[in-house]
């Protein structure tokens, strides 16, 4: 398994982003009917989030949860250091390629919405149903990349006002098009009051975490945690801590040559059989076979 971390350099560093236009080789007919191990695509994440607008052509968008085709005119969502590869399916594609640190474009007026992003249970590519199903919101965010991406060429007296509003524009088509309530919009002032918490647990998913040590970082009582905690985020805090670690185990199975017992200490769950449970509860399988299956070229069931 190839994958890498990848270190996105920004076209401006006070905008935090890189936007560009990939035109691939054209394939001949043995290369378009080619399985995914032939065209050897690889594994890789960033912090930034990306936006794929495909310009012409198909492409296929793969990530540990699921995989979707993204055909001319449509937009995939991927979200912070989220494990993905992409596949060229037909003869011809370009696309353009938008990634962001979506944190620098939440200033004080509108940075109550930044917990709604900070993808503390899933991924941004959740949100790819609103891509998918709501044509309007579809134009309106394929029409700001293309902007943007003008608007970064082009350099033109101002041009950093336009981009910060074309990505406000398009976090506000997220937000407003969410009719699944994936973001759990009500939860948002929830959020800010563990936000401590929630940054700690993703520092030391190594060591030993306790509700009394949890509890202490925003100044709580045991029980008045455990009921704000559960309030704020759905799972118990337990639960939470669990799920962090299965996830963190995910990407370390895709990008480091570690034994699975080396990935359950790194992660914080020294026990292996309960690792292997935890793992399987989640996935319905073994960590080698999740790693197996999410190999480029294995067979996917229906």
């Amino acid at each position: 398994m190839n994958a890498h971390h990848e270190n996105v350099h920004y076209q401006n560093p006070f905008l935090c982003l890189k936007i560009w236009e990939i035109v691939c080789p054209k394939l001949d007919k043995r290369q378009e009917a080619a399985s995914p191990d032939q065209s050897h695509p690889h594994w890789h994440y960033h912090k930034e989030v990306e936006f794929l607008l495909i310009l012409q052509g198909e492409m296929e968008v793969v990530v540990p949860e699921e995989r979707w085709t993204v055909r001319t005119g449509e937009v995939a969502l991927l979200g912070s250091s989220q494990l993905h590869y992409t596949r060229q399916l037909s003869r011809e594609l370009n696309y353009l390629v938008f990634q962001v640190d979506l944190s620098a474009h939440f200033d004080q007026s509108v940075v109550m919405y930044w917990s709604l992003f900070r993808e503390q249970l899933q991924p941004l590519s959740s949100l790819n149903y609103i891509l998918q199903e709501n044509d309007d919101v579809k134009r309106q965010v394929a029409e700001a990349i293309r902007n943007i991406y003008e608007e970064v060429n082009r350099r033109e007296k101002g041009y950093e006002i336009s981009v910060s509003l074309l990505v406000k524009t398009i976090i506000l088509q997220l937000v407003r098009g969410d009719c699944r309530n994936v973001m759990q919009y009500e939860r948002g002032e929830q959020f800010q009051v563990i936000e401590p918490v929630l940054t700690y647990v993703d520092r030391h998913l190594s060591e030993k975490l306790t509700v009394e040590e949890a509890s202490r970082l925003i100044n709580l009582s045991y029980h008045h945690f455990i009921r704000t905690f559960k309030k704020a985020v759905g799972l118990s805090f337990t639960e939470y801590v669990n799920l962090k670690r299965v996830q963190k185990a995910e990407q370390l199975l895709l990008t480091e040559k570690m034994s699975v017992e080396e990935i359950a200490y790194a992660v914080g769950i020294p026990n292996r059989a309960h690792f292997h449970e935890m793992f399987k509860r989640r996935h319905g399988c073994s960590p080698n076979q999740f790693k197996n299956r999410l190999q480029p070229g294995a067979v996917h069931e229906a």
